[in-house]
């Protein structure tokens, strides 16, 4: 298996935190955060890539799956905020080479709260190289 989760996720978790500092983000997704906004950022599916294979029996490319949770609770703007939060996990993302594929506005746990769940992938070289796919 190619582990590339630490690597991506430490990128993309350092942009979001960079620009929504007061953004609680973790690598294990909390239905129930205890601080808002909370982002959830976990590689959520990485399996062999077939089009890289050789003869050999060694995984060189895989494709990384990557699932965001973001949940706001702000008494005005929630929405808005989500969504801003969105858009710079998207640029992170973006930067690094993969591609969003789902886009999911839903309610949170009760009505004070919205989330956002999104999905990112890409294929990933043993070497840790990023190809869109």
């Amino acid at each position: 298996m190619i582990d590339c989760e630490n690597a991506i996720y430490t990128e993309v978790a350092t942009k979001v935190k960079a620009t929504h500092q007061n953004a609680n983000v973790s690598g294990d997704l909390n239905l129930s955060p205890a601080k808002f906004p909370a982002v959830f950022i976990e590689m959520s599916d990485n399996y062999p890539y077939r089009n890289g294979a050789d003869g050999s029996t060694i995984e060189n490319f895989c494709v990384a799956v990557f699932d965001v949770t973001i949940f706001t609770a702000t008494t005005q703007g929630k929405k808005s905020e989500a969504k801003a939060i969105q858009r710079t996990v998207d640029e992170a993302f973006s930067g690094i080479g993969f591609r969003r594929t789902m886009l999911i506005p839903m309610n949170g746990n009760d009505a004070t709260q919205y989330r956002l769940n999104s999905r990112y992938e890409a294929v990933v070289s043993k070497d840790l190289v990023i190809y869109r796919r």
